[in-house]
């Protein structure tokens, strides 16, 4: 800035000063005019805005000021904006511009402070508590998470971002009814939003609305324009959507397709290995699950699709060797290992697994039961044998239509009438 311009601003900063904010804001704007680069403008015009309740510009000029700031680093930024309150100690904006900057550098604790006296200082205004909400979440605080939208909600109730921050922390929370309900309310505020529309399809399809889903997705990848690794992640969750609803061939149109858009995303390749499972062409799956377990957040899931390719393909040591990395990873199958060491001889760890997914409520315990039925008939323990059995046709009694299910059951009460 030259001269002229510096002495611009210290007449505005007076003029803030002295509550002549209309003169303040058309002095800054000047100097942002000729100078855009110059950061003090833009975190004294924002709250300046604010003063005379134009929130949205004092939100838009925050955002700007924010792209300006990107060339600070971030303990710069922080000490600028301290600088700032210490000039002006009652202006909220100032406030929670700083906590902003706290949370953007991990340090929520501090985040939480200074937006809590944002809020304080200011009332009416909603946008403090959005990055407050977002502080309390990063440090756990899900009640203090919520009561922070929900105040954002009263004080602005057409805001979308706070409905959607409210939806998706519900839905984390497994209250997903209520959670989609107030998507649903945000995405009628705001259809463009990619992650919305992400959020509330999956919200959707998890109670069992996949219709509503799928149309959702069809829209979205129809109309909204956005790039390419952002299609990919709504085309591997239409992809899902149809895996889970048994439409195998249109989920593998649908999650090859993200992997076209974004080869980086290892979850893609695990899903791709789940078509390739339910259509039985094991080796393909193995393949697409070792190219998923390179990457780390992956790797659990991946190495478990693995070990259960191999208990489907009978190769009982691979297939323990690819499920006990996935227990080190994390991701532990009781009942394939359990199932994997019953069929090699080792009853004692096959037992010692069947019995966890028991013990666990694991999604197989009804098929583990089964199995640990035999495992107790091999080692001579005819007492527990029975129990498993009968515990295996109590589990399945819901099952009985099915016809794989009756043939399991005869044999169940076949093995319990030989051993009583």
């Amino acid at each position: 800035m030259n001269e002229n311009s510096e002495k611009m601003y210290l007449v505005a900063e007076t003029m803030f000063r002295e509550g002549k904010f209309d003169q303040s804001i058309t002095i800054l704007e000047e100097i942002i005019a000729q100078h855009p680069n110059y950061l003090p403008a833009y975190c004294l015009l924002a709250p300046a805005y604010a003063e005379q309740g134009k929130y949205e510009q004092a939100k838009r000029t925050l955002r700007e000021g924010a792209k300006v700031g990107q060339t600070m680093s971030v303990d710069q930024t922080i000490k600028f904006l301290e600088d700032i309150i210490t000039k002006f100690p009652d202006h909220s904006l100032a406030y929670y511009s700083l906590g902003r900057a706290y949370a953007n550098d991990g340090k929520y604790d501090q985040a939480e402070r200074v937006l809590r006296e944002a809020t304080k200082l200011d009332q009416d205004w909603y946008f403090p508590y959005l990055y407050l909400g977002w502080a309390y979440e990063k440090q756990g605080k899900w009640e203090q998470a919520l009561d922070a939208y929900r105040a954002a909600i009263r004080l602005k109730p057409d805001d979308f971002e706070a409905r959607a921050y409210l939806g998706y922390l519900l839905q984390q929370l497994g209250d997903q009814k209520v959670g989609v309900n107030e998507l649903q309310i945000a995405y009628r505020l705001n259809s463009e939003d990619i992650t919305l529309t992400h959020n509330l399809a999956n919200g959707l399809h998890k109670l069992d609305r996949s219709a509503e889903a799928l149309e959702l997705l069809d829209d979205a990848l129809e109309s909204i324009k956005t790039n390419e690794q952002t299609l990919a992640h709504l085309y591997n969750l239409r992809g899902n959507i149809y895996l889970d609803l048994g439409e195998l061939d249109k989920s593998l149109v649908d999650i090859q397709k993200a992997i076209t858009l974004d080869p980086t995303v290892g979850r893609f390749y695990n899903k791709l290995g789940d078509v390739y499972f339910e259509q039985g062409d094991y080796e393909k799956a193995i393949n697409l699950y070792n190219r998923a377990a390179e990457s780390d957040d992956e790797k659990g899931d991946a190495l478990k699709g693995i070990g259960r390719s191999y208990l489907r393909l009978e190769d009982w040591d691979k297939a323990v060797n690819a499920l006990e990395k996935a227990r080190e990873a994390g991701d532990v199958d009781y009942f394939g290992l359990g199932l994997a060491y019953f069929e090699l001889g080792d009853d004692e760890r096959g037992i010692e697994n069947l019995r966890n997914e028991i013990v666990n409520d694991g999604s197989a315990k009804t098929e583990a039961s089964y199995y640990l039925g035999f495992a107790y008939a091999t080692t001579g323990d005819r007492e527990s044998s029975i129990k498993a059995f009968k515990q295996f046709l109590e589990l399945s009694t819901d099952k009985a239509g099915d016809p794989e299910w009756q043939e399991w059951r005869a044999e169940a009460k076949k093995q319990i009438e030989e051993q009583w």
